[in-house]
């Protein structure tokens, strides 16, 4: 490495690759500071951190040796928020507090006035990623879901959505109803639990609620859960959305026969019912619409890609299945450009 007798490699491996020769030459100061030089010119690069330390502890444990030194370089958890808006005037340190605490380095969720902007301004203030999922457009969201409760919360909505490393939404039948609302929240759990599990962590879910409530996330996958009890109920102003029906997940297969409409609640026995040929997309259905879900382009796009011996899934439904299906972990498998734009195809580790 001294001598630039290498392939070519990112900065960080080259100087994890020192810092590890360090450690095998049991030289465990110089390859602390090694180590500490790459996190430092390389700070985002946290899931080939992670496998660094994996590494490290294997050596270390081989030897006999104390890993203590390598927790200052510890992976920072990735969470996902999420709780009621028009929050009372103390709940807001108690949720800037929790952040503190996850010291979250990706932090995923929407951005209702109340709970969502407080836990993103608060992982913002602790240097972390932040990563949004609206169920609907920003405009229709913010005069939704922000607006109502003061023009303070749509200053501070408007300043995280700049700030946000990524924002994205959805657009789904019936407009933003709490069932969008399910579908965006569990695309961002899914997100949260992929990005802990690239980190061989968990995620953290952070959820406010009001006092004696119950918000567990419906999540199977494993998590550490970090619950905080509001005073009080929900605001007056605070309007519910309407809710014409859940999320579901949609099955095509390679026979004529109708789609199979699998509710979200149902998904974790989804993967058990899958045959080759099957793709799978998520939306937001109408009583009565399963009929005309042949015509989304999204899943047009799928099943032009469909072959025997694959299962194929959109991004969305992808992220349901990695939140609710834990032993199901889908994998990109490219993008294909659909009639709407981009479409984002993910293969599942299906056995038949």
């Amino acid at each position: 490495i001294a001598q630039g007798r290498h392939g070519g490699e990112t900065p960080y491996w080259l100087e994890a690759t020192r810092a590890e020769a360090l450690l095998l030459l049991d030289k465990t100061a110089e390859a602390q500071a090694a180590l500490r030089h790459a996190v430092k010119i390389a700070p985002h690069a946290r899931e080939d951190r992670a496998a660094t330390l994996r590494q490290f502890r294997r050596i270390i444990a081989m030897s006999g040796g104390d890993d203590g030194w390598l927790d200052e370089f510890a992976v920072r958890p990735v969470m996902h928020f999420r709780g009621p808006m028009a929050l009372p005037g103390s709940a807001a340190e108690a949720i800037t507090a929790a952040v503190t605490a996850i010291a979250p380095a990706m932090a995923y969720g929407a951005l209702a006035a109340g709970t969502d902007i407080v836990a993103a301004e608060a992982a913002l203030a602790m240097g972390a990623e932040l990563h949004i999922i609206l169920p609907g457009p920003v405009d229709l969201f913010r005069q939704c879901s922000v607006e109502p409760l003061g023009p303070d919360w749509a200053e501070r909505f408007a300043a995280l959505i700049d700030a946000a490393s990524s924002v994205e939404t959805i657009d789904e039948a019936g407009g933003l109803t709490m069932a969008a609302v399910r579908l965006a929240d569990d695309m961002a759990m899914g997100l949260a639990v992929a990005e802990a599990l690239a980190f061989g962590s968990v995620p953290h879910m952070l959820r406010a609620r009001w006092a004696g409530g119950s918000d567990a996330p419906l999540l199977k996958a494993p998590h550490t859960l970090v619950t905080i009890d509001l005073p009080g109920r929900m605001h007056p102003q605070v309007e519910a959305l309407a809710d014409p029906a859940e999320p579901v997940l949609i099955v095509f297969g390679q026979d004529d026969a109708p789609p199979r409409i699998v509710p979200l609640s149902q998904l974790p026995h989804l993967v058990d019912s899958l045959r080759w040929g099957d793709v799978i997309d998520a939306a937001v259905l109408e009583p009565g619409q399963s009929g005309e879900v042949q015509d989304s382009p999204r899943l047009s796009t799928l099943w032009s890609l469909a072959e025997p011996q694959m299962v194929l899934a959109s991004r969305a439904a992808a992220l349901l299945i990695m939140a609710q299906c834990p032993d199901c972990r889908p994998v990109l498998a490219g993008v294909a450009e659909g009639a709407d734009g981009p479409v984002e195809i993910f293969e599942l580790p299906f056995q038949g």
